[in-house]
């Protein structure tokens, strides 16, 4: 499950799902696994910079 606290949801996605949402802009949580459940997660992170920098046309 994820838990959005702002939008006070909480979301129950099916085994293997890709989950995509800007972590930086809503207060999430996940809930605990189970002992023979598996989460593997890949974050991503983009500086602010480069997106400025890519506005400006640098």
């Amino acid at each position: 499950h994820l838990v959005l606290w702002n939008l006070k949801l909480a979301i129950r996605f099916p085994p293997k799902s890709t989950v995509l949402f800007p972590s930086a802009l809503i207060t999430h949580s996940n809930i605990p696994v189970q002992g023979h459940e598996e989460r593997h997660l890949i974050i991503q992170y983009s500086s602010g910079g480069l997106f400025r920098w890519r506005y400006n046309g640098w």
